[in-house]
């Protein structure tokens, strides 16, 4: 099961971000058909750029995630 782990820590951040920030992409692919990926990603971004508390849940996961993967 350690094979699957990243080996770089830079490699872990991204990846557990893209992880954590999962739901945001799915969102931009389920309303960009709709609306434009461009322009849905783009009020989305700042929409939660405005928002900086938005932010906090995916940095806290986030480091909760490469912490565990660090141990492993």
């Amino acid at each position: 099961m350690s094979s699957l782990l990243p080996y770089k820590k830079s490699t872990t951040v991204v990846v557990g971000l893209l992880l954590i920030d999962l739901p945001v992409f799915l969102a931009v692919a389920v309303f960009g058909v709709v609306y434009g990926f461009k322009d849905t990603y783009w009020t989305i971004l700042d929409w939660r750029l405005a928002h900086p508390w938005s932010l906090l849940p995916s940095l806290i996961l986030a480091v909760w995630l490469v912490r565990k993967w660090w141990r492993a």
